[in-house]
């Protein structure tokens, strides 16, 4: 596992690969809002073995959204998912016991990514509508 957002965004280049990123947060947490994680095995259902490019929290977070990830069809339409704290989710929480959303991308747009990646390697900001 490599933990760098920019491994997350290098990851997603990759069809099949999912993103996942960090827009709300909710009590204290580890990471920032923004931080992104990348799964390959989107559309291969649950159980299916993902790499993971990229840190969210701990392994059990990131199994959860890779598990979630593999369960949306490749094409579908990215979805907010609350984990933690006030999240339908009930098997599942947050050891810190806040709340986190977590927009989960199954196709993000490879050409943002590309131009995003090509930015932050020239040491130019960046960032993804």
């Amino acid at each position: 596992m490599i933990h760098t957002d920019h491994a997350a965004l290098r990851a997603a280049h990759a069809g099949g690969t999912g993103l996942c990123t960090v827009v709300g947060i909710d009590g204290s947490f580890s990471r920032r809002v923004g931080a992104q994680m990348a799964t390959q095995g989107v559309g291969q259902g649950a159980g299916a073995d993902a790499s993971v490019a990229g840190s969210l929290a701990d392994v059990c977070l990131e199994r959860q959204l890779a598990g979630d990830l593999a369960q949306m069809a490749p094409g579908a339409v990215p979805a907010l998912q609350r984990y933690g704290r006030g999240s339908p989710i009930i098997d599942f929480r947050l050891p810190c016991g806040g709340g986190l959303d977590i927009l989960l991308d199954p196709a993000p747009d490879r050409a943002a990514l590309a131009q995003v990646v090509q930015a932050l390697d020239a040491r130019q900001p960046a960032s993804l509508p």
